[in-house]
């Protein structure tokens, strides 16, 4: 299963998991949400919302504290302080071991952060 995580652009929050449950992403990339489940003789329906939100995947890490690390993050080594954004699944920056990082936030929520 691919974990990954929905930001709203004109709410500007995450997207939580009950509307989450609804989404799906078709083989053109496209971001479509079920807004009719259908029944017996009715079709689904789903409207595309590709331009209203931002998918971010998860990386497959794990910080210090046990949580999933997403693109967006902003994570801080234990090791020498260094903080960084985790800009795509994998961006070339240092892998430092999970054991050693802490999220100390996401550029969503804290746009003004600087590298």
């Amino acid at each position: 299963m691919i974990k990954f995580r929905v930001w709203h652009k004109e709410n500007k929050q995450y997207m939580g998991k009950i509307l989450i449950d609804h989404l799906f992403l078709n083989m053109a990339g496209r971001v479509l949400l079920r807004v009719n489940q259908g029944s017996r003789g009715s079709r689904e329906s789903f409207e595309d919302i590709t331009d209203k939100v931002d998918i971010e995947f998860c990386t497959g890490k794990k910080a210090i504290n046990k949580e999933d690390v997403y693109e967006g993050d902003i994570e801080k080594s234990r090791i020498n302080g260094d903080c960084h954004l985790i800009k795509r699944l994998y961006d070339g920056n240092p892998l430092y071991p999970s054991s050693t990082i802490e999220i100390i936030g996401n550029i969503k929520e804290s746009p003004n952060w600087q590298e």
